[in-house]
């Protein structure tokens, strides 16, 4: 065999080798290759069921998020009232997301001042020009800049957010005279921050949510009647029926056994009708949840239970100053508990 057929019967033989490595590489990443695109809707969904435990859908619900979007849509801010532990903050996160815009979320406190909303001053820029081209004249500039942040308040409006103020009303009220101009002028007056400009424009499509308690609720301060008459105030307060959906799919129990947990509440309640707050989703959220995961059934005459609903509800009827004793708190949690139906 001549040298040349020698090195083209080589080349032809290392080309098969190379096919047929190629095969073998590409049938073993092929399961691979499925397992990865199976795997990739997973996130998907995991991301899905996690909205649904934020926000249990009803016929209620839906109609109160119908109306708070139809307010926002025609430029009018909402309030949402309730008891603590209602949902308030879950349905204004639901209204807020149908608005489509970015969300900004403030929580109102007492030690909120102007400045956490329009911005301040977060330091200083210092720049230094020495001049020495030529040698007999010497020449040094300093100059220093103050440098300003936009508050959070600032830059939701200005970029056209959703803002939801969450328990505004536990913010003072000197604080929240600053939403007057943004409510009935649309712009926000930059007092008091050292800026040339004396206002910002607010952008069209800002919105804000307003949420709070009742005044009768500790650490919260009497809303101002200037800004409650440019709200629209929507009370957050659901049937028994749509409450005990709410637990069933929160707590993800039974519909026999939400409904249950809900018939203690409402036990203790009427045991002690000056505490008012009892009736709180929150508190039947607790105790369904905590019989689930402890796997304790939930009926009368369990004694597990019953201790799973005084340890969740004494110290709340002590609060609400239904008795002055975790003592006698407790036996009225044992009675309403044998009561239920």
């Amino acid at each position: 065999m001549s040298a040349q057929k020698q090195v083209q019967s080589r080349r032809t033989a290392a080309s098969s080798r190379n096919e047929s490595i190629n095969k073998k590489r590409q049938q073993k990443s092929a399961p691979a290759n499925k397992s990865q695109q199976s795997a990739k809707p997973a996130p998907k969904k995991e991301a899905a069921q996690q909205a649904q435990k934020n926000y249990v859908e009803t016929e209620e619900t839906n109609n109160l998020i119908k109306r708070a979007v139809r307010c926002l849509t025609s430029g009018y801010p909402i309030h949402l009232t309730g008891r603590s532990g209602a949902g308030k903050t879950a349905l204004a996160l639901e209204i807020a997301a149908q608005k489509g815009r970015p969300l900004t979320v403030l929580t109102g406190n007492h030690e909120m001042t102007n400045e956490d909303l329009l911005g301040g001053i977060t330091g200083v820029t210092s720049t230094k020009l020495v001049d020495n081209y030529i040698r007999q004249v010497y020449k040094k500039e300093v100059n220093i800049k103050e440098n300003w942040t936009p508050g959070r308040l600032v830059e939701a409006a200005e970029k056209g957010h959703t803002l939801i103020y969450d328990e505004f009303s536990r913010s003072r009220p000197e604080t929240n005279n600053l939403f007057l101009s943004i409510l009935e002028e649309r712009v926000i007056p930059l007092y008091g921050t050292k800026q040339k400009k004396s206002y910002v424009p607010v952008h069209p499509e800002f919105n804000i949510i307003f949420t709070s308690n009742p005044i009768e609720y500790a650490g919260v301060f009497e809303k101002q009647d200037a800004l409650m008459d440019r709200l629209i105030t929507l009370e957050v307060a659901f049937t028994q029926k749509t409450t005990e959906m709410i637990i069933q799919h929160k707590a993800e129990v039974k519909q026999k056994d939400a409904k249950f947990v809900w018939g203690v509440l409402k036990n203790l309640q009427e045991e002690v009708k000056e505490a008012q707050g009892l009736l709180s989703i929150r508190s039947g959220l607790m105790i369904a949840t905590i019989a689930k995961q402890a796997d304790v059934a939930m009926e009368k005459g369990n004694e597990e239970f019953t201790q799973i609903c005084q340890d969740v509800l004494s110290g709340e009827v002590v609060r609400f100053e239904g008795t002055d004793t975790f003592q006698k708190a407790s036996s009225l949690v044992k009675r309403a508990v044998e009561n239920a139906k």
